[in-house]
């Protein structure tokens, strides 16, 4: 979608009052689609379990990727521990000094080490463009889900690009958005793997309807895949919660339960930063920028004014939207 395209979607949003209707959900119709929509059911109920079977070829995180997030997660993170971690895998450092040398970052002075990088870059950032060059990895790589591998990666970063966006307006997080932003539909990766595994060869099955199957699974699955390699509390509760936020307090009661040693505000920033990922994603589906079902609505909703939005601050949002996404680097990593 061009700019042009864009404000005529801005447009329509001003007529339907901010409400957008996304892709229909398409339910199974013929014998097979029956068949192949009972056997996901009962299979995805056992994900944890096959992601802990050692037969199970799960979709998996590169070593490197691990150690940086820990360093990154420490109360005092080393440059030095990071840069010696990255040392050992040169292509990483490679897109890292390119990343760095980006005009995103706003560098003016050409770096060349990974020293000056990280030093640029800061110790989040790194950790993020770590994340989303494994991220694309490991999504692009596995040839059990062909080209629906684009689409899944197109929209984890571009949903963290625009959660990144709402963030810096309402003053949060930019970084940690970002990141919730390009985990949150990371569950589409195990779900689309196991749909693959159930399809007979040259199955008239159609897209559509293991699409609306993959939708309604993808957070339960991505829960159990979040589990398995053993990543934060926050990634675990944006992948699982993304679909299920109706508002702001009630996420923040849903993190103190899970967590009752978690600081107030802390688990009210969490639950600020969910709401900025779940709304971006909803923008994403409003311009036609991204897959997504059912009808939702923008600007004037609870989360909007939990969080402070006004209704002309989420037209504003929308209409820039599509040319930020369409400067950004991160998608040729």
């Amino acid at each position: 979608m061009n700019v042009v395209e864009s404000s005529t979607a801005t447009m329509e949003a001003v007529k339907l009052d901010l409400r957008f209707t996304g892709d229909t959900r398409i339910e199974p119709s013929s014998a097979l689609e029956c068949q192949i929509s009972d056997k996901f059911v009962s299979a995805r109920r056992k994900q944890l379990e096959r992601f802990n079977d050692p037969d199970f070829d799960l979709p998996s995180m590169p070593p490197c990727v691990t150690k940086v997030v820990e360093i990154s997660q420490s109360p005092d993170p080393s440059p030095r521990a990071l840069e010696q971690v990255l040392q050992l895998d040169q292509a990483l450092a490679a897109k890292i000094l390119r990343m760095a040398n980006s005009p995103i970052y706003g560098g003016t002075r050409r770096i060349d080490t990974l020293q000056s990088a990280i030093t640029r870059l800061g110790v989040v950032s790194i950790r993020n463009v770590v994340l989303a060059i494994a991220v694309n990895s490991t999504i692009k790589s596995d040839s059990r889900i062909g080209p629906v591998a684009n689409v899944l990666w197109e929209h984890s970063i571009s949903t963290g690009i625009a959660a990144q966006v709402l963030a810096k307006r309402l003053r949060l997080p930019e970084q940690a958005a970002f990141l919730l932003g390009l985990m949150h539909d990371i569950g589409k990766l195990p779900a689309w793997i196991l749909l693959q595994e159930l399809l007979p060869p040259k199955s008239p099955v159609r897209h559509e309807m293991l699409s609306t199957l993959v939708e309604d699974s993808h957070c339960e699955i991505g829960e159990a895949l979040i589990d398995a390699w053993d990543m934060s509390f926050d990634i675990r509760t944006v992948v699982g919660w993304h679909h299920s936020v109706t508002s702001l307090n009630a996420l923040y009661g849903h993190i103190l339960c899970e967590r009752p040693e978690m600081a107030s505000s802390d688990a009210k920033a969490l639950a600020a930063l969910i709401c900025c990922v779940v709304l971006a994603d909803r923008a994403l589906g409003a311009l036609k920028l991204a897959p997504e079902p059912g009808v939702f609505q923008i600007g004037g909703t609870t989360l909007a004014t939990d969080l402070g939005l006004s209704v002309q601050e989420s037209l504003d949002y929308l209409a820039g939207l599509p040319e930020i996404l369409k400067s950004n680097d991160f998608r040729n990593m």
